[in-house]
């Protein structure tokens, strides 16, 4: 490293500490100067706080959002659903914010309090200070709305109404909040007079709980479910007079006996009619059995006759005892193989042989009559036919009879069909007539309690009148003035000593152009 080089580093470390002991010369010298920035800084602080700047008073309310009808129970609207609730959800309380803090309610508060309330009384100062405040805020007010007329001119602004602007304030002054990990609504109003914002708030509470019950409310559901309600009622009688009118139509009493009845008697003629064809199919056997047998019956048979001895055969059996007698005498004088003998004995077997073949009787005068066999079997023939014909005369009226009881089941079984239709409309039009029934009570329920204000929401901490301004903070502002002072007048003062154009440093003689800066000394 050079001995130039060496001296300007010397040069740049002398200068650095000359500019700091510049800097501390300089707020000596200009001490007077930062004493009264500062002291004006405080005074104008002072001065702003307590004349210029109105007091603003902050009123505070809270309400509590709470589980109730309106979000554990289902709205008499829902036909079918349920809710489940497990507590008061974000967006139930993000809705109570909005409505809240919505304009209509403050565009009402307005209309009901009236402009005029929200006029300051014009109050007559009495002492000093009093008056200093009247006329700097006079002065105040008449440069806004001196700025205000020139920014309509100008078409920078809209002209507004003393509503409008009352509309406007409230609006911005307002605020609506919800407090973490909580279900309670803080409501805040910063207003100038603390009187008129608890009435504000008062009212805006009140309004905003009027509108909550009447934005849950169901308008005009009651007059729906009387509607419904009279409407199902008639459609009950309806089916009602219709199931009385096809009772008597198809003669209906007790449908489950008349079909037992019906049915029994369908039973004994079916009976009566098989029976009936089976006498008839015996019959018709029976005839053709006994016509079969006629024809080998005779036609007469006898009645009577005679018996008498046959002549011959006494005349043979007197010649066989001569001759057995002769054969008896014949024998004691002749051998048994003589020929008289032989011719004896042939004699009496040729006799013999006569007896056996001949009848010891004779029949004399035979009677005859009609045979009774055959007379009965062709009365029973007679009879049988009789029957027969009787039988199957009786056949149609009794097909005529079960066809008339199938035509009175087939009656009973298709009334009662209808009438089973008609009681399944009716239970759907009684269960439909129950429900909206139901239905309207809970609706007369919900409007007795709306009436009465009965709902989830709940004024935790009604507004109370401020005791302190919230704005200005008069100790804070004139307690930070004397920095903020100090650091103006440091700035000043720096500033004043750069304007400054005599030569007291050697940073100051180094600056000139064309001038070499040769070193310095100290004493």
């Amino acid at each position: 490293m050079g001995a130039a080089e060496t001296d300007e580093v010397e040069l740049q470390k002398g200068a650095g500490e000359d500019d700091l002991e510049a800097w501390k010369a300089a707020l000596v010298k200009y001490r007077a100067l930062l004493a009264v920035v500062v002291t004006a800084t405080v005074l104008s602080a002072y001065v702003t706080v307590q004349f210029v700047l109105r007091e603003v008073y902050e009123t505070k309310a809270s309400v509590l959002v709470k589980l109730g009808r309106e979000n554990t129970e289902v709205p008499v609207t829902v036909q079918k659903g349920a809710v489940l609730s497990g507590g008061v959800r974000k967006e139930e309380l993000n809705s109570e914010i909005q409505l809240l803090s919505a304009r209509s309610l403050v565009t009402e508060v307005v209309d009901q309090i009236g402009s005029d309330a929200f006029r300051m009384p014009m109050v007559e100062p009495q002492t000093l200070p009093q008056k200093i405040t009247h006329y700097v805020r006079a002065g105040v007010g008449w440069t806004r709305e001196r700025l205000a007329a020139l920014l309509v001119a100008t078409g920078l602004q809209k002209r507004l109404s003393d509503r409008e602007r009352l509309i406007l304030g409230i609006e911005g002054a307002l605020r609506v909040e919800a407090e973490r990990d909580s279900d309670v609504i803080t409501v805040r109003l910063q207003f100038g007079d603390p009187d008129l914002s608890v009435r504000i708030l008062s009212l805006l509470l009140d309004l905003y709980l009027d509108r909550h019950i009447e934005v849950r409310r169901d308008v005009e559901i009651r007059g729906v479910f009387s509607r419904q309600v009279a409407a199902r009622k008639r459609l009950v009688e309806q089916i009602d007079a219709a199931r009385e009118e096809i009772k008597a139509r198809f003669n209906l009493v007790s449908t489950a006996e008349q079909r037992t009845m019906l049915l029994k008697q369908l039973d004994t003629v079916r009976n009566e009619i098989d029976a009936n064809e089976a006498k008839r199919v015996a019959l018709q056997a029976q005839q053709a059995l006994m016509r079969g047998r006629l024809a080998a019956l005779p036609d007469e048979l006898r009645q009577s006759q005679s018996i008498t001895p046959n002549p011959s055969v006494q005349a043979r059996k007197d010649r066989l005892v001569l001759l057995q007698q002769e054969r008896a005498k014949l024998s004691t004088h002749y051998l048994p193989e003589s020929q008289v003998i032989r011719n004896v004995e042939r004699e009496i077997v040729a006799l013999t042989e006569l007896l056996a073949n001949e009848d010891s009787t004779l029949v004399g005068a035979i009677t005859y009559q009609a045979n009774p066999v055959k007379a009965s079997f062709m009365q029973s023939i007679e009879e049988a036919g009789v029957q027969i014909a009787g039988l199957e005369s009786s056949r149609p009226q009794r097909g005529a009879r079960v066809r008339e009881i199938e035509e009175q089941l087939r009656q009973i079984n298709e009334g009662e069909r209808q009438i089973r239709d008609l009681e399944r409309e009716r239970q759907i039009a009684e269960e439909s007539y129950l429900t909206y029934v139901k239905r309207m009570e809970e609706s007369l329920i919900v409007e007795e309690l709306d009436r009465r204000r009965i709902a989830n929401i709940s004024v935790l901490s009604p507004p109370v009148r401020a005791i302190e301004a919230v704005y200005p903070r008069k100790l804070f502002i004139v307690a930070l003035s004397f920095p903020a002072g100090l650091l103006i007048g440091v700035a000043m003062v720096f500033l004043v000593e750069y304007l400054n154009d005599v030569i007291s440093t050697p940073r100051d003689l180094a600056g000139i152009r064309g001038v070499t800066y040769l070193g310095g000394f100290r004493l």
